[in-house]
């Protein structure tokens, strides 16, 4: 971890699963992170980052560009072989993924709310590097990363529903639960119903890694919108060497 000096808070958080593979850099920013003026992150290199619209568009980067910092547009992922260009996504209590393909050498950052694991982010982001880079998902390492936990995400039924309806692995106990807190309402797993979904589509379980953060349950590290409305964001980079 990079720790800010002042408060020896970590200024990022990593994945091991990440971390141990060669030619690759990720990061997840916490509150002690140096951000620009514009709330972006600092970078050694380029990057590229989306208006990001709570969805499943995910958009594939073929070349570098020439300024710092590129918006390409809308969407909630973006894919890329390009080396030194950073992927970046921004999340307050959706979940933030990571992807790699050490074998053919593929990256991916994706921004997973609710509304975009129930449109199937994940698995178009695994269409897409299948048809445009022949990746398999038998040989993809994903990770999730700090983001609103089970036990804090409340939801209503209708959000249930919709659930039940798209995923058929989606059962009480693994991926929601009546709510303690709120009578009528339910907690919704958002990086357990990925995690499953994943393993649907053909990953393996030993390729997943779930951070154990919530942004939610711990203010002194993260922002979160539910809890407090805040305009900050973490910020997922991820980068090939």
């Amino acid at each position: 971890m990079d720790m800010d000096k002042e408060n020896a808070s970590p200024a990022f958080v990593y994945s091991s699963l990440l971390e141990r593979q060669e030619g690759i850099f990720h990061s997840f920013s916490t509150k002690y992170a140096l951000l620009d003026d514009d709330g972006m992150p600092l970078l050694k290199s380029s990057g590229v980052y989306l208006k990001q619209i709570h969805g499943s568009r995910v958009r594939v980067v073929e070349k570098p560009f020439s300024d710092k910092l590129h918006l390409l547009g809308e969407g909630d992922g973006l894919l890329t072989k390009v080396k030194n260009l950073s992927l970046l996504i921004k999340t307050a209590d959706c979940v933030p993924i990571a992807l790699y393909d050490p074998i053919e050498g593929v990256i991916g950052a994706l921004h997973s709310g609710w509304r975009g694991t129930l449109e199937g982010i994940l698995e178009e982001a695994l269409k897409k590097m299948s048809d445009t880079f022949t990746a398999k998902p038998e040989n993809l390492l994903v990770v999730f990363g700090p983001s609103i936990s089970y036990e804090a995400f409340e939801v209503g039924l209708e959000v249930i529903e919709a659930f039940k309806q798209a995923y058929s692995f989606f059962t009480e106990g693994e991926h929601y639960k009546p709510s303690t807190m709120t009578k009528g309402k339910y907690l919704l797993g958002l990086k357990e119903i990925l995690s499953s979904h994943a393993m649907s589509l053909g990953v393996l379980r030993k390729n997943i890694d779930s951070l154990n953060y919530c942004t939610y349950l711990q203010p002194d590290l993260f922002y979160s919108h539910r809890r407090a409305k805040e305009p900050s964001r973490i910020w997922l980079r991820i980068r090939l060497l």
